[in-house]
């Protein structure tokens, strides 16, 4: 009997020890999870910081926005007249041109070269000539073609939007933004001022200097804003696929007389 309850009494303490035992087991490697997952949310808001570093350095970033919407603050936003016309290429019809009325009966003509299905090639900088009032304005629009289109047509789309507000805030105002290639996803964007059958380009005023052309997404990653006052705002957006940073740099422009003046830059954060 007195042998019977010792052993009893050992089994009872070395069940106790292998829950103490399991016990320490389960909590070390809740701790190592612990451990392991503070490390990765740690590694991620360094990289996300020098991420930040890197764009606020590089691209002059003043600020952050979560998630923008697109929304500018006592601003109106203007949509587009013409936007990156699309077409569909055919055996029977591979080569694309069209025609648009503008204000005061000018004409905006759009000529692009004759496409064969076996110089199709993806990303090709293809370039299309646009006229105003039969003044030629550029010969290198960028005019994409994706070579994998639906059933026998092949999609295709030129990188020409037209601003031409009927609002009567800004209705004096017509803006024509072409865009040449300059590789990969990227945009050179030249910004018109079309005005009694003149086509006048505006140049980006950035760090003291008056640039021709401005780099942005493509394809066409513009907006135009204007507020009750008159004021106008070209808005753009650029993402470095390079750097692979935490979102695009947002710029906003203000337009004047004779240039585009930088006013603002700020990123977009999705954390």
């Amino acid at each position: 009997m007195n042998t019977s309850k010792f052993l009893k009494k050992d089994i009872n303490i070395f069940l106790f020890l292998i829950s103490i035992l399991i016990l320490i087991t389960v909590i070390g490697i809740q701790s190592t999870k612990i451990t392991n997952l503070q490390t990765r949310v740690n590694k991620s808001k360094r990289e996300l910081q020098e991420d930040s570093t890197r764009l606020t350095s590089t691209y002059g970033v003043e600020e952050y926005i979560l998630n923008w919407n697109g929304v500018i603050d006592g601003f109106e936003r203007e949509y587009e007249f013409i936007s990156s016309p699309k077409y569909y290429l055919t055996n029977e019809r591979n080569k694309v041109s069209d025609t648009w009325i503008l204000k005061g009966g000018y004409r905006l003509e759009l000529d692009c070269p004759e496409i064969a299905d076996m110089d199709i090639v993806p990303e090709d900088p293809y370039g299309c000539k646009v006229k105003y009032n039969d003044q030629l304005i550029r010969s290198d629009v960028r005019f994409n073609l994706v070579p994998w289109g639906v059933g026998q047509s092949t999609p295709s789309y030129v990188d020409l939007v037209v601003y031409s507000p009927r609002n009567s805030i800004i209705e004096g105002l017509e803006i024509l933004a072409l865009g040449g290639y300059r590789g990969g996803q990227v945009d050179d964007i030249y910004i018109y001022r079309l005005e009694n059958g003149e086509a006048e380009l505006i140049p980006f005023s950035f760090q003291n200097e008056l640039l021709q052309s401005w780099s942005v997404e493509s394809s066409m990653s513009i907006g135009l804003y204007y507020n009750t006052a008159g004021d106008v705002k070209l808005v753009t957006a650029y993402y470095d696929h390079i750097e692979d940073l935490v979102g695009p740099v947002i710029r906003e422009w203000k337009l004047g007389k004779n240039s585009l003046t930088l006013e603002k830059s700020f990123g977009i954060s999705t954390n």
